[in-house]
């Protein structure tokens, strides 16, 4: 048959075909961030051309018969494709229905996606009031502190309000923990003890993000008698962790590319049944009955993976490993016995409608590095500083921090990591140093600032106009039109001025000190302002203290080293074995002792170069030499 006899042939939507397009590329092995979907590639308003364009496209692209399979096995065609696949002579390119290597995964996918699913998926437990685990489910991750699993799984830590809208308990971020196991551990590894190697994080104390729940008739172990109910019951919840664990394991990235394969395909299911150690279990997905077609896989689907209580919320993965759904339970009824699952797409799609993205706690913009302007310079041990950082606009306060440390710590580092910490969307940054300032009056200081703001040039009335006095000038003129100037051109968002290497110039211009103060006085009365200090070499006014962060910084320690370590090695995707993140940090860490005893200042300076210079760039040469 001809390319455009095949596109008559096809009876379903753009939505079915859409699918089948996608299922094509996962038979094909082609990875998640490869795939392009139907409505990228067919730009033609008519059904019957656009499917003639896609077709052309697998053509060329060499996965045309998994294509056509793909048709035939969801049944869009109106019979003619599958009369002429049984008719063709052996040498046609529409004989093979049956793709003889189909329950085949390539090998170097199923090796390295086991690895690093293993460390996405995560054992569930939910404590009762005196500390007694009471439940437990699987979850995978889905962000540095972020777990998706069933909702059933946590459906006690929610409670009805009063107009008998489920709500999340307060205290369920201390009842729930999640247990990561070490791969080794999991695969039985000689000389592990039991519960070595495990990683045990509790839920945050605003755990829950966003949820949806099951339909109550699943809850009862059925079905509604029409399926079509099932649509909004995405049975989902997810968490919220107390821990950027995501940036030491990496995490699954929910991408709407992700579908369901078609029947018969072969797929990987992530577990923890009965609350044992991970499990793995292989198997095909399920053919629905002829009248379930209409919502499976649309609202759920259908697989023939072993599993059992405890495997809720366990990551489903394709042949090529990548995250497609979550297991939810037992399709009843069916024999031989079939499970279902709910689908990522639906999930994501829910999130679109109902979630704001952007609703996002400070733990989970914590850089570990900077961008790759800065050459991914490193971020070590600056969590606690970030969270403040990011958590003051929120709270409030504080509104002034200053930094200090001895020279060569990294304090100028500290203040400078504010501005990449922070989007530009939300923040006005104006980062000025005390190189650059040393030397202007008041007016001249003012209009740098007013300019580096984006507010142009004041229009200031010189002293001797109607002021009684320079201070009474400074404040009813220059600090008010500054203020003024700065918060029109602002558009809502926070201000940080940043003012760095205050320990090594002095400011020598006329009024320029007595400026700042004014300025730093302004955050009692503007709660959108706040001020960085680097190096500050007296203290603030004491009314002023209620509003000040005082930060110290502190020697590098080696378990941030390995931390930092664990995150780069994650983040290149590079397996290195359980020894290499340890000794590489001793290594390090020594390093960075000895410079600190000969050249305390150059301590820092020297370990971020031995990183940025060395180790990094051998890291990335071995990802290269390794194909990853």
């Amino acid at each position: 048959m001809l390319i455009e006899d095949i596109a008559k042939s096809i009876r379903g939507t753009r939505d079915d075909f859409s699918l089948a397009f996608m299922q094509a590329q996962v038979a094909a092995n082609i990875v998640n961030a490869d795939r392009n979907r139907f409505e990228t590639i067919a730009q033609s308003p008519d059904d019957k051309e656009a499917f003639a364009e896609a077709l052309r496209y697998a053509q060329q692209k060499g996965w045309f018969d998994h294509l056509i399979n793909a048709i035939v096995a969801n049944r869009l065609d109106d019979g003619h494709i599958a009369t002429d696949l049984v008719n063709s002579a052996p040498s046609a390119p529409l004989q093979a229905m049956i793709n003889e290597f189909s329950t085949f995964m390539p090998a170097h996918m199923a090796v390295r996606g086991l690895d690093q699913a293993a460390r996405w998926t995560g054992k569930i437990t939910i404590a009762d009031a005196n500390g007694n685990t009471t439940s437990s489910g699987t979850g995978v991750l889905i962000a540095n502190n972020r777990m998706l699993t069933a909702w059933h799984v946590v459906r006690e830590l929610f409670d009805p309000d009063a107009n008998g809208v489920l709500q999340p308990r307060a205290d369920g971020g201390n009842r729930i923990e999640v247990i990561f196991s070490d791969l080794m551990t999991m695969i039985g590894r000689e000389n592990s003890a039991p519960g070595a190697g495990e990683r045990r994080v509790k839920g945050h104390q605003n755990w829950c993000v966003f949820f949806s729940k099951c339909h109550q008739r699943e809850l009862e172990s059925t079905f509604p008698d029409n399926l079509e109910e099932l649509k909004d019951y995405w049975d989902y919840a997810i968490i919220r962790l107390a821990e950027p664990i995501g940036f030491e394991r990496g995490w699954a990235n929910p991408d709407d590319r992700a579908v369901v394969p078609r029947p018969q395909d072969q797929v990987v299911l992530l577990q923890h049944p009965g609350a044992r150690q991970l499990r793995l279990a292989i198997n095909d997905i399920a053919e629905p009955q002829p009248d379930q077609q209409t919502f499976i896989p649309r609202l759920r689907f259908l697989h023939l993976l072993d599993a059992m209580p405890g495997s809720s919320g366990g990551p489903c993965f394709d042949r090529t490993f990548t995250f497609f759904g979550f297991h939810q339970g037992a399709w009843n009824g069916t024999n031989p016995l079939k499970n279902r699952g709910v689908p990522l797409a639906r999930v994501l799609e829910h999130l679109k409608t109902n979630y704001n993205v952007t609703k996002l706690e400070p733990e989970e913009s914590l850089l570990w590095k900077l961008g790759s302007d800065k050459d991914n310079a490193p971020v070590i041990g600056c969590e606690q500083f970030q969270n403040l950082v990011l958590r003051s606009p929120i709270l409030g306060n504080p509104r002034i921090f200053t930094v200090r440390g001895n020279k060569g710590m990294g304090k100028t580092f500290h203040a400078n990591l504010i501005s990449a910490l922070l989007p530009d969307v939300a923040h006005l940054k104006i980062d000025l140093s005390a190189e650059a300032i040393a030397t202007k009056d008041a007016t001249e200081l003012a209009n740098m600032i007013a300019t580096k703001a984006g507010a142009g040039t004041l229009q200031l009335e010189p002293p001797s106009h109607v002021f009684s006095t320079v201070a009474v000038w400074l404040k009813d003129e220059v600090t008010r039109k500054l203020m003024e100037a700065i918060d029109r051109v602002r558009n809502d968002r926070m201000v940080w001025l940043i003012l760095t290497d205050l320990n090594y110039f002095d400011l020598e211009g006329d009024q320029a000190t007595a400026l700042l103060l004014l300025i730093y006085e302004q955050v009692k009365t503007y709660p959108w302002l706040r001020i960085v200090l680097d190096g500050l070499k007296t203290d603030i006014p004491g009314g002023l203290s209620q509003f000040e962060y005082r930060h110290r910084v502190t020697d590098i320690t080696q378990a941030q080293i390995e931390t930092y370590l664990r995150r780069l090695t994650t983040f290149l995707g590079l397996e290195m074995g359980p020894g290499y993140v340890p000794f590489e940090a001793i290594r390090l860490f020594r390093e960075y002792e000895r410079e600190a005893v000969s050249n305390s200042e150059n301590a820092t300076r020297s370990l971020v170069t031995t990183i940025m210079q060395q180790m990094i760039p051998i890291l990335c040469e071995m990802k290269t030499g390794l194909g990853v």
